[in-house]
């Protein structure tokens, strides 16, 4: 009962993540405001990463199934929270923010245990130190041909 009761959260928990990429994506939700949403998720789950970490190391010689169910908690939530990073990185390439060797190197990262935090934090303040491009109309005139 109690495996019935993770899967069920786990498929929800994947729905939900799978909603906030495709909807990130398809409505054009700004590349930095995901990829913030994105660091904070993986910054939340730091803790839960050490102590599952931990827990595999600990009771590793124990032959207990502890070790593997902390291993498979770790992995799910890498998943889980690496779709939501990838979404903001397609996001920042069609914005033109990242290259394509960002987008493959960084949409990898997004998907492997630790290394996924390293990159969240570092693609957050890059795509935040690029200027955002301002739109203007036709009509405006360069500031620097203003009449005195």
């Amino acid at each position: 009962m109690f495996l019935v009761y993770w899967v069920l959260v786990y498929i929800i928990a994947l729905i939900c993540s799978l909603f906030v990429l495709i909807v990130g994506l398809i409505t054009k939700r700004d590349s930095i405001e995901m990829l913030r949403t994105n660091r904070t998720l993986k910054l939340w789950h730091l803790p839960a990463h050490i102590f599952y970490l931990f827990c595999v190391f600990f009771f590793l010689g124990g032959g207990t199934f502890f070790p593997q169910l902390s291993l498979y908690f770790i992995f799910a939530t890498v998943f889980l929270t690496g779709l939501v990073g990838l979404g903001g990185i397609i996001r920042g390439f069609c914005e033109k923010k990242l290259s394509l060797r960002v987008l493959i190197i960084h949409g990898a990262l997004q998907f492997i245990a630790l290394a996924d935090i390293v990159s969240s934090i570092y693609l957050c303040i890059k795509v935040k130190q690029i200027p955002q491009k301002q739109e203007c109309c036709a009509t405006d005139k360069p500031l620097n041909d203003e009449i005195d």
